[in-house]
């Protein structure tokens, strides 16, 4: 029996392009790879480097994740394709793989309220995540690979200021990194726990 890996990149193209490139050789192009970003022509440019296969299929989905209305909608498409810009909706992912995110202090804020730093690196993965799910428990109940893989900046958690736990105020670059490094050690336990079958 043939299997057709799905992988789902929802990834800036900088740390997300190289994944998507490095994932692609190593299956040697018979994959299928979404990419979720805001740039076509960086898509094109991606996927130009990548090794073709008759079993290869690369799409992109275009969308602007800083606003969670925006994540739903969007993980709404990949399951039912009700725009049409998929080949078809998805019925399981084997890599879901969260790169997205922006350095952006002293942003005003998303009209819905959020740090942007924090929607795109925290709040829209956790999104993604339990929206998902159920596409990586089929791929975990077929006995393929289920994992999700979220990059974000590399070091140890520190301390998480109680009287601003959304991150909004002026931090300071060192302990807003601490603080969200350890968000992101949250995520990855919480995340763990919720999708039993999923390697988080």
């Amino acid at each position: 029996m043939q299997i057709e890996l799905t992988a789902l990149c929802v990834c800036v193209f900088r740390i997300g392009a190289g994944t998507v490139r490095t994932f692609a050789r190593h299956t040697k192009g018979r994959v299928h790879i979404i990419i979720i970003g805001r740039s076509q022509s960086g898509f094109d440019s991606v996927v130009a480097t990548l090794p073709t296969h008759a079993e290869s299929l690369y799409e992109f989905l275009s969308a602007d994740l800083v606003l969670i209305r925006n994540v739903r909608a969007i993980c709404d498409e990949l399951k039912t394709n009700n725009k049409g810009r998929l080949r078809s909706p998805l019925d399981k992912i084997n890599y879901l793989v969260l790169s997205h995110g922006a350095w952006i202090m002293g942003h005003p804020g998303t009209e819905e309220g959020l740090s942007p730093m924090m929607a795109l690196g925290l709040y829209g993965r956790v999104r993604v995540t339990l929206d998902l799910a159920p596409l990586l428990e089929v791929a975990a109940a077929q006995r393929e690979d289920a994992r999700v893989v979220t990059i974000g900046y590399a070091g140890v958690g520190g301390e998480v200021p109680l009287d601003d736990l959304a991150l909004k105020g002026n931090l300071g670059l060192a302990k807003w990194r601490a603080a969200y490094m350890t968000y992101q050690d949250i995520f990855a336990l919480v995340s763990s726990a919720m999708c039993i079958s999923a390697l988080v």
